[in-house]
């Protein structure tokens, strides 16, 4: 919050678990973190790894429920898996200023693991622009809103 507070802008946060209720039931509520936000369109959509801990059905609802609140200059940051048979686990992320995030391990559901490319067909009109190979199974995605 403290590095948001340094710009002119208005800040949507919603949290995996303090919105939805932790475990897998709190989770397939997730497409309706947007049911009150109206017309609201977001020019950038901070996911970190929010997606993994949606299942396949789950992610799907929040893309199509996210969809109407994009535009065409709309841009996202997530972190997915690289691949689908390696271990992934939970992290907490912490944005520090404008070039570190700090990262800690963090205890709690067991991710599911989305790679790149299915989180970009679940969540058009976003597309992956960009993706760097991490440690840990770990790719960080820049996802781009083309016209939809």
């Amino acid at each position: 919050m403290r590095f948001f507070g340094s710009f002119r802008c208005h800040v949507v946060f919603a949290d995996l678990f303090d919105d939805l209720g932790a475990g897998e039931a709190g989770m397939a509520a997730a497409g309706r973190l947007f049911e009150d936000l109206g017309d609201v369109r977001y020019d950038v959509c901070l996911f970190w790894d929010f997606l993994n801990y949606l299942s396949a059905t789950d992610l799907r609802e929040f893309g199509r429920a996210l969809r109407k609140h994009l535009h065409s200059g709309s841009r996202a940051h997530a972190f997915a898996a690289f691949t689908t048979v390696s271990d992934l686990t939970g992290l907490r992320f912490e944005l520090r200023d404008e070039t570190r995030i700090r990262i800690l391990s963090e205890r709690g559901p067991t991710p599911h693991r989305h790679t790149n490319k299915v989180i970009g067909r679940v969540l058009w009109p976003l597309s992956v622009s960009r993706a760097v190979l991490l440690e840990h199974n770990r790719q960080e995605l820049l996802l781009a809103a083309g016209p939809g």
